[in-house]
C-alpha cells in the first residue's frame, strides 16, 4: 500500500471511531487490586491516551479500539552536532483488541499499527506493529499467564547507535502466581527473539546481523508483606543470551535484587529494588568480552501534595546490550522527576525532567575534526519538558507537549540539542 493508501485507510478510519465514539453515553473504570510483587503479566488491554475506556460488550466479549493522530516538529531528526536536519512528522495510529472471558479465564488479543509519515526526508516514512496475545488461567490457589508480544519496527538514531535500525522481535513468557493477603510469589520463563534487517558494519567484520540474538530468561519474585499495605520483595532474573554468529559473543547474567513495595504513607507509594548484576561473556576475538559485575537498582515513587497536585520520580541503574564499535555492553544511571496538577477533572498539566548517563567499559577511538581521540565514552543526557492534557469527551482526548533534549559525550561526536513540539488527538471506545 503506498503512502496515500495508507494515510486514505486511517482517516477514514479515524472517521468511523469519531462517529462512533458520539454513540458512547457512559463508561466504567474500576482500579485493580493492588499485588503484592512488582512486576505481574497482565492481561488488560490498554491505551495510554484513553486509560479508562470500557469497550462495547458482545455478549461476554469486550470489543476496543482507538485512533489517534498527531503532529511533531523536531528540528533534529538525526540527533546530529552539527548540521541538523528539520522536518514535521505527522503520525496516525490505530489499535483494535478484544477481551474473551471462559468461565474464570480469559483471553485478549490486540494489535497496533502506528505510521509515520516525514514531511522533508520521507525515505524516513515508516510502518511500525505490534501483536500480542495472553492467556490468563485463574485456578483456585494459582494464576497461569501465557504472554506473547510481536513488534516490528524501525528506530532513529538513539543513545546508543548512531545509524537508522530496522529491527523485530518476539517475546513470550509463561508464568505462574501464587498469592494471598500476606504471601505472594511469581516464576516464569520467557523467550526473546531480536532481529536486526540491516547489515550494516559496526565494527571490524562485525555487522547489526551479527548481533541477532535469543534470549532466554527464569525469574521469580517472591514477596511478604510486613505492614497492612507495605511488603517486601526478593527478585531473582536467570539467563543466557545466544548469537547466531560466532562474531558475537554468548553471556549468560544473573540478577539479584531485593526491595519494597506498597503506600509507606496515606499519600505516598513506592516500588523499589536493589542489587547486583553478574553477567559473564564468552571469548570473542573481536568485541568486548570483559565480566561486568555491576550494582543495580530500579524503582519509582509518588507522592500525592492533594487530589490536584501529585510528584513522581523513577529511577534506574541496568545494563544495557551495545552497537557501538567494539564494545558489547554498557552501563545506564536514569533519574526523572515529574510534577502533575489536574486544574480540573478533564484539564492536566505536567512538568518533568530527566538525567542519564551512560558509561562504556572500554576505551575506543574516533576520528574528530581529523583527529583520533582515545577513550572509554561517557555521554550525559538531559531532558525536560511540559505537557497538557485534555478529555474533551470521555471517548476523545486531546495533548500538546514540548520537550527540550541536550546530550554532552566526551566524544563530541554523540552531543547533540533538540527541541520537540507535539500534539495529539485520540478517539476510542
Amino acid at each position: 500500500m503506498n503512502k496515500i493508501g495508507r494515510k486514505s485507510l486511517f482517516l477514514i478510519l479515524g472517521i468511523l471511531f469519531l462517529q462512533f465514539g458520539n454513540l458512547i453515553s457512559s463508561y466504567g473504570y474500576v482500579e485493580p487490586a493492588k499485588s503484592i510483587l512488582p512486576k505481574s503479566t497482565t492481561t488488560e488491554l490498554s491505551n495510554p491516551d484513553l486509560p479508562k475506556r470500557k469497550g462495547v460488550e458482545v455478549g461476554n466479549v469486550v470489543f476496543h479500539s482507538a485512533v489517534s493522530t498527531g503532529v511533531t516538529i523536531d528540528p533534529n531528526i538525526y540527533l546530529a552536532s552539527q548540521d541538523e536536519k528539520y522536518d514535521i512528522i505527522n503520525t496516525l495510529e490505530a489499535s483494535f483488541g478484544l477481551e474473551i472471558p471462559i468461565q474464570e479465564h480469559k483471553i485478549s488479543l490486540d494489535y497496533l499499527a502506528q505510521q509515520y509519515f516525514f514531511e522533508r526526508y520521507n525515505f524516513n516514512d515508516h510502518l511500525d506493529q505490534q501483536v500480542r496475545g495472553l492467556l490468563e488461567l485463574n485456578f483456585t490457589d494459582y494464576r497461569v499467564t501465557l504472554n506473547e508480544a510481536y513488534r516490528k519496527y524501525e528506530d532513529l538514531p538513539g543513545t546508543d547507535n548512531t545509524s537508522r535500525l530496522k529491527e523485530d522481535d518476539n517475546n513470550v513468557r509463561l508464568g505462574v502466581t501464587h498469592e494471598t493477603d500476606k504471601f505472594a510469589f511469581d516464576i516464569g520463563y520467557s523467550n526473546i527473539v531480536h532481529h536486526f534487517f540491516s547489515d550494516d558494519p559496526i565494527f571490524s567484520v562485525v555487522t547489526n546481523k551479527d548481533r541477532d540474538y535469543m534470549l532466554h530468561v527464569s525469574d521469580i519474585s517472591v514477596g511478604y508483606k510486613i505492614l497492612p499495605k507495605t511488603s517486601i520483595v526478593l527478585e531473582n532474573d536467570y539467563g543466557f543470551s545466544e548469537h547466531k554468529s560466532q562474531n558475537s559473543p554468548d553471556y549468560y547474567f544473573d540478577d539479584i535484587l531485593i526491595g519494597v513495595k506498597g503506600q509507606l504513607h496515606p499519600n505516598l507509594t513506592t516500588t523499589l529494588l536493589a542489587g547486583w548484576r553478574y553477567q559473564y561473556f564468552n571469548k570473542s576475538p573481536i568485541l568486548y568480552d570483559a565480566t561486568a559485575s555491576k550494582f543495580i537498582c530500579r524503582g519509582a515513587v509518588k507522592y500525592a501534595f492533594s487530589d490536584k497536585d501529585v510528584f513522581d520520580a523513577a529511577m534506574e541503574r541496568t545494563v544495557n546490550d551495545s552497537l557501538y564499535q567494539d564494545v558489547t555492553y554498557y552501563t545506564t544511571n536514569f533519574l526523572s522527576l515529574g510534577y502533575t496538577h489536574f486544574f480540573t477533572d478533564k484539564l492536566s498539566s505536567r512538568l518533568f525532567t530527566s538525567y542519564q548517563r551512560n558509561m562504556y567499559p572500554t576505551e575506543t577511538t574516533e576520528i574528530i575534526g581529523g583527529n583520533s581521540k582515545t577513550a572509554a565514552r561517557n555521554d550525559n543526557a538531559y531532558g525536560a519538558g511540559i505537557n497538557l492534557h485534555y478529555d474533551i469527551r470521555r471517548w476523545l482526548s486531546a495533548e500538546i507537549g514540548y520537550e527540550f533534549k541536550q546530550a554532552d559525550s566526551n566524544f563530541v561526536t554523540f552531543s547533540y540539542n533538540d527541541n520537540i513540539a507535539t500534539f495529539k488527538v485520540s478517539a476510542g471506545f
